[in-house]
């Protein structure tokens, strides 16, 4: 099973399969050479290649390290079947990462070989010869949170992480978040930019703005916490504060540094928590179980990726009456899943409904909610359990092992926003 993305993913894929695009005599020879090995080994396995997602950031992260979770799980539950899987990686979106990966499975980095290799799976996507790392680990249940990471940072690394907290101002053992949003110069791809001015440059369901973060991290800067603004494309706008607890890591100091994907690794790594959107930039955290606070989440089938993490959704309103609309007749309406297609949007544009992205006090109290939780200081409210009961039950999100999503939506925005609730 996929999730709307996921299916998404395969489908755009899967079109070359309908052109029936032929084989040139190099990949006809090489496509049958590896079957007449799979047919003489068969009975002790079979070799499989899986192309890595080295360039782009979300699928790069995400869709490895759910590979080599869900590998770990198998062989836990004696699922693991002895195949050789082989993974290709061409030049990474960070190498740090791959060199992770590398110490936990068989991958060959090599741009040719995995050029070769991804025209051949162009013209025939659905052959059992390849590995399918289209799953993001996602609601996956237990396939995601019982393995645990699958990376870590040596010691060395480890010291060379915290001489670089220093470098961007934060004195040793401080306590620190990072935080994120997507703007309209993000691209899951620094080295292809989109065009600002294009239809998803303008109208990108997941864009939010930076600026509505610095209320939260103001509010955790006279708790003694740092907040670091990452990310790895140049954003859209510096931030707008003199708050030297508060610094702009991909906005002003990523560019001097030196070895940047190990930078970008580490600080999302060794954070409190990371509060960010949709974008995959919050993976850097996530795949070393750091938890998330989501905010911005659209459509409503976006949630938490783990118990720990937290969440809060962007709002419909009608265009007209002024009115916020419930979940529910948005769900009705088809804002489900989690990913919208252009078409999509342009349907609701139609029924004269706009998409309003969190405000600065939401994302405070969520914020503020998520320290007290880590904390262990957070004490429940009346009524709490009714509403997470609530939108659970409306939402009826489901992870794949029908377990209840993980996570848990931001109270207070529950609590003034019970017109979703509907």
């Amino acid at each position: 099973m996929k999730t709307t993305k996921e299916l998404f993913w395969t489908k755009e894929e899967n079109k070359s399969a309908k052109l029936k695009i032929k084989f040139n005599f190099v990949e006809f020879l090489f496509y049958y050479l590896v079957k007449s090995i799979n047919l003489v080994i068969r009975p002790l396995g079979v070799i499989r290649f899986g192309l890595i997602y080295s360039d782009k950031i979300g699928k790069f992260l995400g869709n490895t390290e759910y590979y080599l979770r869900k590998k770990k799980i198998d062989k836990i539950y004696k699922k693991n079947k002895k195949n050789l899987g082989i993974l290709i990686s061409g030049t990474p979106i960070n190498q740090q990462i791959l060199n992770m990966f590398k110490k936990k499975a068989g991958i060959i980095q090599q741009d040719t070989f995995y050029k070769f290799l991804k025209q051949m799976k162009y013209k025939k996507p659905e052959d059992k010869i390849w590995i399918d790392l289209q799953m993001t680990g996602w609601m996956r249940g237990y396939e995601w949170t019982e393995p645990g990471p699958q990376v870590s940072f040596t010691k060395s690394e480890t010291e060379k992480g915290k001489k670089i907290l220093q470098e961007i101002g934060m004195p040793d053992g401080a306590e620190y978040i990072c935080f994120f949003a997507k703007d309209k110069f993000y691209s899951d791809n620094p080295k292809t930019k989109p065009d600002p001015l294009s239809y998803w440059g303008q109208r990108d369901f997941r864009n939010c703005n930076i600026d509505n973060f610095l209320e939260a991290t103001e509010y955790l800067a006279k708790k003694g916490i740092y907040s670091v603004r990452v990310g790895i494309h140049e954003p859209e706008k510096k931030l707008n504060t003199n708050n030297k607890m508060i610094i702009d890591y991909t906005g002003v100091l990523r560019s001097n540094l030196s070895d940047r994907d190990f930078a970008d690794a580490y600080i999302a790594a060794n954070c409190k928590f990371f509060l960010g959107c949709t974008s995959g930039i919050y993976l850097l955290a996530s795949i070393f179980d750091v938890p998330t606070v989501f905010t911005n989440m659209i459509p409503y089938g976006e949630c938490g990726r783990k118990n720990t993490d937290m969440f809060i959704v962007k709002k419909c309103r009608d265009k007209k009456t002024k009115k916020i609309l419930p979940i529910k007749k948005m769900m009705d309406l088809g804002m489900t899943g989690d990913w919208f297609t252009e078409k999509q949007i342009l349907e609701f544009e139609k029924k004269n409904i706009e998409i309003e992205e969190n405000s600065s006090e939401e994302i405070k109290d969520l914020v503020k909610e998520m320290n007290s939780r880590i904390d262990k200081n957070w004490v429940n409210n009346n009524g709490e359990e009714y509403l997470q009961k609530r939108y659970k039950q409306i939402t009826n999100i489901k992870c794949f092992d029908n377990t209840p999503f993980p996570g848990k939506v931001g109270y207070k925005f529950l609590k003034k926003s019970k017109e979703l609730l509907d």
